[in-house]
């Protein structure tokens, strides 16, 4: 036994009664709902007024901290840390090194994982999965069956969803959407006021406009009279990359 408890409101405060990690013996922790929320194992440990509820479970050597909720049947495992307001619930499960914080919220059956990183206002959801190096933050939404995975970032209001793919060096921000199935590495994708982009497996689209990646490069210079130059000089240094991974993609 690592800790025991005293009954506050609805929830259990925890007292350490011998020191592990970074916690001290007798030291005042956050509040669970019952013992099944934090494991006597390892080096978990809840701080501060975090609360971890319902079948929510903390262990390995996860923290949850600051003004954090875990609630549901979720799960904090690994070295995770998830600090902050954010909340993760539902079935979702943070593992690995990940670190969630901010306002984040992860939930549904949603994974983040390894050295991923989720916070501001974001969310990840549904079965969705945010791994590796990954960066999701802003007000971006990751969901369905989507997954961000490499050094991927997405960011701004960029939503992310259906069985999209985006990894390697991928950057998706501003107010871009990638779903479907399309597949996004190693390419600036972005989205602003006027115009969304989106790349899809039978070419790009613009807009409401689905045209093929040769086709758009055939517009470029009609699209320098009607345009932004800044926004066409982007879509010009785009199309080359989509092409490469394209390439690939196909063999």
């Amino acid at each position: 036994m690592k800790y025991r408890t005293e009954p506050e409101g609805n929830c259990r405060r925890i007292f350490a009664v011998k020191e592990f990690g970074c916690v001290k013996n007798g030291e005042r922790g956050g509040l669970i709902e019952c013992e099944d929320n934090l494991s006597h194992e390892g080096e978990a440990w809840i701080f501060h007024d975090a609360i971890v509820s319902g079948q929510a479970r903390v262990y390995g050597e996860a923290t949850v901290y600051g003004g954090a909720r875990v609630s549901g049947g979720a799960r904090v495992y690994g070295e995770a840390r998830v600090s902050g307001q954010a909340r993760v619930y539902g079935e979702a499960t943070v593992s690995g090194q990940a670190r969630v914080y901010g306002q984040a919220r992860v939930y549904g059956e949603a994974r983040v994982y390894g050295g991923a990183i989720v916070y501001g206002q974001s969310e990840v959801f549904g079965e969705a999965r945010v791994y590796g190096q990954a960066r999701v933050y802003g007000q971006a939404r990751v969901y369905g069956e989507a997954t961000v995975f490499g050094e991927a970032t997405v960011s701004g209001q960029a939503r992310v969803y259906g069985q999209a793919r985006v990894y390697g060096e991928a950057t998706v921000f501003g107010e871009a959407t990638v779903y479907g199935g399309a597949i996004v590495s190693k390419s600036l994708f972005s989205g602003t006021g006027l115009f969304n982009w989106t790349n899809l497996p039978n070419g790009l689209v613009i807009g409401c406009e689905l045209s093929t990646l040769e086709e758009w490069e055939a517009k470029i210079e009609k699209l320098k009279t009607i345009y932004d130059l800044k926004w066409v000089a982007l879509l010009e240094a785009l199309i080359p990359a989509l092409k490469i991974d394209r390439e690939r993609i196909t063999g």
